[in-house]
């Protein structure tokens, strides 16, 4: 076998380059979520951003509440035969859930939170567990995006 030639060492090289690269955005979209959008939901006040994967997009569960001048948009999942509170977000005074921020509106409206806690005697499997934590943790984007809503103001 003879020296490989020039232009085989340079396929090779590029070759090698272009694996990395494919690797390296692979790597970017699983951490990021691939198949993961943030759907808009719209409120009121503004147009919530919560992430929705693709495969437990039907499991989202969403409702809404207007009552004493507080409107709540509230987050579940419905996981096997039960549905399961996610998170509440609460618009306007009330004693239900902690104070994310508030509104510079006229009103200055009032943001609260509320996380539900899976109960302990849910007979959800360990998918399904992992997929309430997951579906939980969007709360994360969710607040986000709420804090860089033009006028809201961080607690």
């Amino acid at each position: 076998m003879g020296k490989p030639s020039k232009n085989k060492k340079a396929l090779f090289l590029w070759g090698g380059i272009l694996l990395t690269l494919v690797v390296a955005v692979v790597i970017v979209l699983l951490i990021r979520g691939a198949g993961q959008q943030a759907g808009g939901i719209k409120t009121p006040y503004c147009t919530l951003r919560y992430p929705v994967k693709e495969e437990w997009r039907n499991s989202l569960v969403l409702s809404d509440r207007q009552a004493d001048g507080v409107y709540e948009k509230t987050f579940s999942a419905q996981l096997g035969e039960n549905t399961y509170p996610l998170f509440t977000v609460c618009f306007g005074k009330t004693d239900k859930g902690n104070l994310f921020g508030t509104f510079s509106d006229e009103a200055h409206t009032p943001v609260y939170i509320t996380c539900y806690p899976l109960p302990e005697s849910h007979t959800l499997t360990a998918d399904q567990e992992m997929q309430f934590y997951t579906m939980q943790d969007g709360i994360n984007v969710l607040t986000e995006a709420l804090a860089s809503e033009k006028g809201f103001i961080i607690n």
